[in-house]
């Protein structure tokens, strides 16, 4: 939702604190190479505060089901 709010929203001050993402994760990618066989690890999680949101309120939900 906040990659999607992200195209349409105006720019300033609340697009910057909503929308301001991180990456948490393995950059660039582990690679183990087996010469037979290659192994590529990672993983990105792209984290902004209307994805925290949308967690707790997922949770929540979940919860009162």
């Amino acid at each position: 939702m906040g990659e999607i709010l992200l195209l349409f929203s105006p720019s300033g001050f609340l697009k910057d604190v909503f929308l301001k993402g991180y990456h948490i994760g393995i950059t660039p990618p582990f690679t183990f190479d087996l010469h037979l066989v290659t192994f590529t690890f990672g993983f990105t999680f792209r984290i902004n505060l209307l994805s925290l949101l949308g967690i707790i309120l997922g949770i929540y939900t979940y919860k009162q089901a």
